[in-house]
């Protein structure tokens, strides 16, 4: 291989190098490309596509009062676990709401900020609450 070859295929190889590694408990944006019977499939230029749970995303969707996602729509989610042997990148909405109310306490905490929430159930030890978590 000459000087000229090789200086190519590092220059593919660091152009291609977007197809980094992601782990479990990244937060990455992906489109979706498909919907099928169980999973709405996200382009996450990845080797391979990402996988988001329909009985997962209808959840949150009625939880938070958001729209059903549509094909061609970009999503953020976080990697909820990355199946090595088959390449299959499984992703998750609700951890990714979960982590978003939890920094949001954890900084109104910080801040000593009041926070409104509504009240779900009252309890013999206290009230539950409704932040996006309970």
């Amino acid at each position: 291989m000459d000087d000229f070859e090789r200086m190519m295929l590092n220059d593919f190889m660091e152009e291609n190098s977007m197809l980094s590694i992601i782990h479990p408990g990244d937060i990455i944006k992906g489109k979706v490309v498909q919907l099928n019977d169980e999973y709405a499939i996200l382009d996450i230029n990845y080797k391979s596509e990402g996988y988001l749970p329909l009985n997962e995303e209808k959840l949150v969707s009625e939880r938070f009062g958001t729209p059903h996602i549509q094909v061609g729509e970009e999503l953020e989610v976080m990697v909820d676990r990355v199946n090595g042997r088959e390449g299959v990148v499984y992703l998750s909405l609700e951890k990714l709401k979960f982590k978003k109310v939890w920094d949001r306490l954890v900084k109104a905490h910080k801040l000593e900020e009041i926070l409104e929430a509504d009240v779900i159930e009252v309890e013999d030890n206290g009230v539950k609450i409704d932040l996006g978590i309970e």
